[in-house]
């Protein structure tokens, strides 16, 4: 992947007609457990990474400074920056698509805990001894919840495959399958978002990810079943997503960078 993105570079500088002493910082987003202090991702194991220094070895091929951070983090910076985050100083970002995550960000920072794992929302124990994760063990919410999930699920009621966007169109024609599996879905993570709000108190839950295509589908049986179990506090959940997010939440983890001089390149 370092190698990929290294030569990807002269292409996008092409299209944008820039030139190479133009770039200021890069930022890579990355789905696993990220110290972006020392710019190494611990563990990930969509790829099968483990303490790899991927911004350190990144910044050797392009001769600039790199930030890295979990994708779901990066989703929550460019809400801070950019996106509905800018007017709350407390708030959480969940992302639902291939995993499950939920950032906090807790007086304008993100708070990555004390082994950069905070946020995994999607690694929390739904189903005692359910589904096999990509982590490696059996019934976290991701494995019952998240995009992959909707759409193993639809092939092992109908016997077919489906796309993401054959099922989004599926629930714009109101198929009754399609609706029955996001309401479960969105119903399973409601609970969970539920302990969320009662342990953090955000002002405000920022929705991203993949899945948010299926609209109301999803977001209505979340909403509704973290109203139902929260004990005090009912913050608005806000769909905030477009197909380049995950472009804009990488480039806010340079741009954050760059433009705060106590923070350290990653590598």
């Amino acid at each position: 992947m370092i190698q990929s993105i290294a030569a990807t570079i002269p292409r996008l500088l092409a299209q944008a007609g820039r030139q190479e002493g133009e770039i200021r910082g890069i930022g890579v987003s990355i789905p696993g457990e990220i110290d972006p202090s020392k710019g190494i991702c611990l563990q990930s194991p969509r790829f099968g990474w483990k303490n790899l220094a991927f911004a350190e070895l990144l910044a050797a091929s392009v001769h600039v400074p790199v930030w890295i951070d979990d994708d779901v983090n990066a989703f929550a910076v460019a809400q801070r920056l950019f996106g509905v985050g800018r007017d709350h100083h407390n708030f959480a970002a969940l992302a639902v698509g291939a995993g499950i995550g939920c950032s906090l960000v807790i007086k304008g920072e993100i708070y990555h805990g004390s082994h950069s794992a905070a946020g995994k929302l999607g690694h929390i124990t739904s189903v005692a001894n359910g589904r096999l994760c990509e982590c490696g063990r059996h019934g976290c919410l991701m494995a019952h919840a998240s995009e992959s999930y909707m759409l193993n699920e639809w092939q092992s009621r109908t016997g077919s495959s489906i796309s993401r966007d054959e099922f989004a169109s599926c629930v714009e024609q109101k198929d009754h399958l399609a609706l029955s599996i996001l309401s479960d879905c969105g119903t399973r993570i409601g609970s969970h978002l539920a302990d969320v709000v009662n342990l953090f108190d955000p002002e405000i839950i920022v929705v991203g990810g993949e899945a948010v295509q299926f609209g109301d589908a999803l977001l209505v049986p979340i909403r509704k079943t973290m109203v139902e179990f929260t004990f005090f506090s009912k913050p608005e959940l806000v769909a905030d997503w477009v197909p380049s997010s995950r472009a804009r939440g990488a480039a806010a983890l340079a741009t954050q960078g760059i433009f705060d001089f106590e923070r350290e390149p990653s590598g």
